[in-house]
């Protein structure tokens, strides 16, 4: 969760960075809710204080045997507020902190601001991509292939299952998982069998 007292202090910075990753969060919208906060907050406070006061004048008022009626009247009253504040001061601190919630991280200011992934900006490449000599197919197309969707099973059927692997020669061969990870090179195509093949 983002700093409370960064957004309290420095609003434009939460804003600009919210612009800047086209959120539609409003930080208006969480300023009104932290004056909330602090309204009600200032008020209870406020209250607890009088009703200490108030206290300490009814112990003064019994020890000189005077009527402390009309003051433990206000204490039962302050009582009540008190306590209907508290409840509506701890929804306030629970609409902040929900607000809280929802802020994404704020980027670094070296970031460069873009709309999507299509305008990011590569900074180092290590390597050369592989190029393959047959058509690469993604994590869910082999899972599909497999009849499962999950990586784990995908991962056990790889490890677990014999495989034929069609060299770029042309010459096949039949992999166990003991013998897959030294006999498989870049110039290799991988074919997936069917379950049946176990």
């Amino acid at each position: 969760m983002i700093d409370l007292k960064l957004v309290q202090k420095q609003p434009e910075v939460l804003a600009k960075a919210l612009a800047d990753r086209h959120s539609e969060l409003d930080v208006n919208e969480f300023l009104s809710l932290d004056a909330r906060r602090r309204a009600l907050l200032a008020e209870v406070e406020a209250l607890k204080s009088r009703r200490n006061t108030a206290s300490g004048q009814v112990a003064a008022l019994k020890r000189e045997g005077q009527d402390a009626g009309p003051l433990l009247a206000e204490l039962g009253g302050l009582s009540d507020r008190i306590k209907e504040l508290d409840g509506q001061t701890a929804q306030a601190k629970a609409d902040v902190e929900a607000w809280l919630m929802r802020v994404p991280n704020i980027p670094d200011a070296s970031v460069p601001v873009g709309r999507d992934e299509t305008e990011n900006v590569e900074v180092a490449r290590w390597g050369t991509p592989r190029a393959f000599d047959f058509p690469a197919r993604e994590h869910g197309d082999l899972g599909t292939a497999l009849g499962t969707t999950s990586m784990i099973r995908v991962r056990w059927y790889l490890t677990r299952m014999a495989m034929v692997v069609v060299s770029s020669t042309g010459t096949s061969t039949i992999l166990t998982s003991s013998s897959m990870s030294a006999s498989i090179t870049s110039s290799a195509h991988l074919m997936v069998p069917t379950t049946s093949s176990t």
